[in-house]
């Protein structure tokens, strides 16, 4: 640990200037790739439905509860031997009791960060809520759906083990793109 880094609280202020740096950074993606025309916005009814798609995609994926979990107690277990001689040299945190601390918070952020996010969606486009799509695939070995950005398949982060049966949280009234991909030497 040559080099420390230490994140500071965030404040609801900087959360809200993070989460508009992040939907600026999306609207210059979309508008890079050609799904958005300049001055366009979320009043683009495609880009806006492409926009709260991706964002469950996600959530149904890289940020699922138990991915980022696991990812939380990876990196911990890296982290941990190392911690007592982290604290000791740079003096950051008072304690490895602190530290466990901090890692609860960061369990705790990850086990309610897809439900408040699925709030904030909601609310911010008026949408009616929730509910859960489920896919399933008869045979895993000739295929798989896709569902708008995202193959259900094992080569997807945030999908582990059997994906024949696949369940993901879309919004009411926000049409969702569903594709049978057959693999070579099949066809649907």
């Amino acid at each position: 640990f040559e080099n420390a880094i230490v994140i500071p609280k965030a404040t609801v202020a900087n959360r809200d200037q993070e989460q508009t740096r992040i939907v600026e950074e999306f609207k210059a993606l979309c508008i890079e790739n050609g799904f958005l025309k300049e001055g366009e916005s979320l009043t683009n009814a495609n880009y806006k439905n492409y926009f709260i798609n991706r964002f469950s995609d996600l959530l149904n994926t890289s940020y699922k509860e138990n991915h980022v979990l696991n990812l939380i107690e990876n990196i911990k277990s890296v982290l941990e031997p190392d911690m007592p001689k982290h604290i000791e040299r740079w003096n950051l945190i008072p304690s490895l009791d602190v530290w466990e601390t901090n890692i609860d918070k960061l369990r705790k952020f990850a086990n309610e960060r897809r439900t408040a996010q699925l709030g904030h969606i909601n609310n911010q486009f008026n949408l009616e809520g929730t509910y859960q799509l489920t896919a399933k695939t008869s045979n895993p070995e000739e295929g798989f759906v896709k569902v708008n950005t995202i193959e259900i398949n094992n080569s997807t982060v945030g999908i582990d083990g059997d994906y024949s049966t696949w369940s993901g949280d879309y919004f009411k009234n926000v049409p969702v793109k569903l594709q049978a991909v057959a693999l070579p030497g099949y066809k649907f």
